[in-house]
């Protein structure tokens, strides 16, 4: 009995090591961790879980024995319990003697933030993509994901379309659809009122800057890069596409399908030849990827149709590489329901923030703020940010009528309603300002008041 005892005693001695050595310590460590969790530490792991896994099995079918059955096979089970021992102490033993976990992921650490220095020093805009609404354009939309998804499509798809027509809504929603997918590479979105936004100097550092964060596999290239080349972000166009794009791209090996890259207004890039310059080098440098890597590479352009990015794409060899959607050719009724829509979902966030009750504005009013935008969603998103300067809930109503009010002087122009809307921004601008200047000056009247009280 006393020899059953120790082997039962040895028994659980082995269940505890099990537990409080290994298997809880490792998954505490992986759990709090993940990222410096590498290929090969991860393989390791996944041999010492089934090892672990194949005790636990053994060791499950000896306890759940009946009781008559334990005793009588006891001498038979000593030994395989003694060999259940020897065999964890072999598992752990073969796990730590490659190397102490905590020490790797410590140095793995140290790594990735050694990296991490290396990778901010790329010079970079802060151009990606932002959130953005949903429920509208979901015609084109739905082609442009079908594009992304269908291996036998263009590698480009241009969408383009005149000012305030919607492009740049399309573009923050495919890009933020495929981020959470994890198929988006990157993005870019021009600017001409922005210095960074604009250059398109810093659009290939800017896209290897987000593609560093994509992938690990496209990280260690890009870090060789600039290990060997400390000014590569700093190069020319081509040197930079070749040696922070093209090259890591050709030794992708992460798990994604599709890696799609987003540039969005390409016509705010300035000056203009800098976007000949980066359609050309899609143009030469898509072909190329796509024979050396074994996933789909899609980039989708924004722009208005200006006629240096027009002759790009009908005179060149990037016309037999893409597909173009030109926005403005969608039929009128759909566009319309998309700015009811929009116009819908953001002024009744509007009417709940100031306590307004709801419906509001009324369905009628709606189809005629749609009906007065003319197809444009710049004249939504401009109707949508005037009412929004109201104060209060009064207010906001009080701007809905100036908007729906009807005023002949503005019929003239091609587009009057926008003209309209407009005039009665600024003129409300120019109110707003002299109540400010007339509050300002009462403020500075008070040391004249306070003096003249005291010499009375």
């Amino acid at each position: 009995m006393k020899a059953n005892e120790e082997s039962i005693k040895a028994f659980n001695a082995a269940i505890v090591r099990l537990n409080d050595n290994v298997t809880l310590p490792l998954k505490g460590a992986i759990s709090k961790q993940p990222e410096f969790i590498d290929d090969g530490l991860q393989k390791r792991l996944g041999v010492l879980a089934n090892d672990l896994a194949g005790l636990t099995e053994r060791a499950d079918t000896m306890l759940s024995r009946e009781k008559p059955k334990k005793f009588f096979s006891f001498q038979d089970d000593l030994g395989a319990i003694q060999e259940l021992n020897r065999d964890l102490d072999r598992i752990v033993m073969a796990f730590t003697g490659r190397g102490s976990i905590g020490a790797e992921m410590e140095a793995r650490a140290a790594k990735r933030l050694a990296q991490t220095l290396v990778i901010d020093k790329l010079p970079r805009a802060q151009a990606r993509h932002d959130s953005a609404s949903r429920g509208t354009r979901e015609s084109i939309l739905q082609e442009i994901s079908a594009w992304i998804d269908d291996p036998g499509a263009p590698p480009i798809f241009w969408l383009s379309g005149m000012a305030g027509i919607g492009k740049s809504t399309i573009a923050h929603t495919i890009a933020e659809q495929e981020d959470q997918k994890h198929q988006l590479g990157a993005s870019f979105f021009f600017s001409r009122d922005e210095a960074d936004r604009r250059n398109p100097h810093l659009v290939y550092s800017t896209i290897a800057f987000q593609l560093a964060g994509f992938d690990n596999s496209l990280r260690g290239p890009i870090i060789q890069a600039l290990e060997q080349d400390a000014d590569i972000g700093h190069a020319v166009m081509q040197k930079q596409f070749e040696q922070l794009i093209l090259g890591p791209l050709g030794k992708f090996e992460g798990t994604s399908k599709t890696i799609l890259f987003v540039l969005d207004a390409l016509d705010e890039c300035s000056p203009s030849s800098g976007a000949i310059e980066i359609l050309s080098r899609w143009a030469l440098g898509l072909p190329k990827i796509s024979s050396q890597v074994g996933i789909m590479v899609k980039v989708l352009i924004t722009s208005r149709p200006e006629l240096h990015i027009h002759d790009q794409f009908n005179y060149s060899s990037l016309g037999s590489i893409s597909q173009s959607f030109v926005l403005h050719d969608i039929e009128k009724s759909l566009v319309k329901a998309d700015i009811q829509l929009f116009l819908t979902g953001r002024l009744a966030d509007l009417a709940t923030l100031h306590g307004v009750a709801q419906p509001w504005p009324t369905v009628a009013e709606i189809s005629a703020l749609a009906s007065s935008s003319d197809n444009l969603f710049i004249f939504a998103s401009t109707t949508v940010n005037f009412i929004r300067g109201a104060k209060s809930g009064r207010l906001l109503q009080h701007r809905l009528e100036q908007l729906l009010k009807p005023d002949p002087s503005m019929r003239t122009s091609a587009f009057a309603q926008l003209d309209a809307l407009y005039f009665h921004v600024l003129e409300t601008a120019e109110s707003d300002l002299e109540e400010t200047l007339l509050n300002a000056k009462e403020i500075f009247r008070l040391p004249d008041y306070f003096r003249s009280t005291q010499t009375t």
